[in-house]
């Protein structure tokens, strides 16, 4: 039948989808992995110029590489359906209040100002652990992506009865034919909007923010600006 035609299409894309993220992930995760041996096999020969440095770098690689095994995972059970996702009361002035807390070392040691705010108190229902990341994801992604002077803004709304949640960037702007390939799992444009292999990750960021808004009933949208862009979570309110 037709239903199950287009079942087994659908199988065999994810399938796909899933054969392509490992193949990034593999690829991705040489980098660290070989940067981290040849750092300690330096530690331990007695030849490294600078150990302190090697400590410290080591332990970076091996915190973003954990990340990097995270998003897989998360994206992994996202597109299969695994698992039931949480359904608690979620506030998200909260998550972008705290979220703008955590990172605001992280902007401050990129010359961003990073600033946040809710224009109305508006709770979901859903997991919120996953809400926090898919926020999370944003405001990392553009703060990575602007250049120092920059500003990042996080603010939460409504609009035609949907909850939403705009992440502004300073960017410089997008090419048209790149906003649709920016939630794919593994893309990350040219390398001038593609950051430094150990903070730019896999480029799982933001195909894990649309899978989180899909399963809670939301979307992910990409709107360019003058000067930069601004990436949209949108939820049944």
């Amino acid at each position: 039948s037709e239903q199950a035609l287009a079942q087994e299409r659908a199988e065999r894309a994810l399938e796909e989808s899933r054969r392509e993220v490992i193949t990034w992930m593999s690829h991705d995760l040489r980098t660290p992995i070989a940067g981290i041996r040849a750092m300690a096999e330096a530690l331990v020969d007695g030849v490294a110029a600078d150990p302190e440095r090697y400590h410290a770098e080591i332990v970076a690689l091996s915190k973003r590489t954990g990340e990097m095994v995270g998003d897989l995972l998360s994206l992994a059970t996202l597109e299969g359906g695994e698992g039931a996702l949480a359904h608690e009361p979620v506030a998200l002035a909260d998550v972008i209040s705290d979220l703008v807390a955590q990172l605001a070392p992280l902007a401050r040691e990129e010359g961003i100002e990073l600033t946040g705010g809710a224009d109305d108190e508006i709770e979901l229902r859903g997991d919120p652990l996953l809400l926090y990341r898919a926020v999370q994801n944003l405001v990392v992604n553009a703060i990575q992506y602007s250049p120092a002077g920059g500003r990042v803004e996080v603010r939460l709304g409504r609009e035609a009865e949907q909850a939403v949640v705009d992440v502004i960037d300073s960017c410089g702007g997008l090419r048209v034919e790149d906003i649709s390939r920016m939630t794919e799992p593994g893309w990350r444009g040219d390398a001038a909007r593609t950051p430094d292999a150990g903070a730019g990750g896999a480029g799982l960021g933001l195909a894990i923010s649309a899978r989180v808004a899909e399963a809670h009933g939301g979307e992910l949208t990409i709107c360019p600006l003058q000067q930069g862009c601004r990436i949209r979570l949108s939820f049944p309110a």
